[in-house]
């Protein structure tokens, strides 16, 4: 079996979930994040998380942010929107 790529990869593994699984879990909780999204998130592709969207994956899954967010995470840089 393949090592986990993120945490919530690992989470998802340890309960048998699917993505899909997620994205249903989810839309019973009335949130909503798209399915590609969570694809990226899963696999590590998509680093950065709104808190918005940290909240949503912990009320799904009935963790706590801690247990979803990466400790090596380093936050990329926003771009300049003027120029010098």
């Amino acid at each position: 079996m393949k090592e986990p790529k993120t945490k919530l990869d690992s989470i998802l593994r340890e309960r048998g979930m699917s993505t899909k699984d997620l994205e249903r879990e989810l839309i019973q909780n009335d949130l909503k994040i798209e399915y590609y999204a969570l694809t990226q998130y899963r696999n590590g592709t998509r680093k950065n998380m709104t808190i918005e969207t940290l909240n949503k994956l912990c009320v799904a899954l009935g963790v706590t942010p801690n247990d979803l967010v990466e400790t090596d995470a380093v936050p990329v840089p926003h771009k300049k929107r003027y120029s010098d």
